[in-house]
């Protein structure tokens, strides 16, 4: 499992790739989690350079709010996939 910042990240990143998934996907979902993990450790430092000291203020403002956004969008994408997941026996 990647390292995340903080116990609240790892439980919430665990729960995404453990509980909502249909059991034969979970693999899947860990690999996607990864990947994802890794292209935002990529990224991050030169979107946040670009952002948060190239353009000041305007750019911590947008950051805070995709990070206002990601948040109040999580729920509604987990309970979104819980409800869509096929069961167990037909997933493969």
């Amino acid at each position: 499992m990647p390292e995340d910042s903080s116990p609240i990240t790892a439980l919430g990143g665990g729960l995404t790739r453990v509980a909502v998934p249909a059991r034969p996907a979970q693999g899947q979902y860990t690999g996607i989690s990864g990947i994802g993990t890794g292209l935002a450790n990529v990224a991050a430092p030169s979107i946040l350079g670009l952002l948060c000291i190239a353009w000041g203020a305007p750019g911590w403002l947008l950051m805070g709010g995709i990070f206002v956004a990601v948040g109040l969008a999580a729920p509604a994408v987990v309970r979104w996939g819980e409800r869509t997941r096929p069961d167990s026996a037909e997933a493969v």
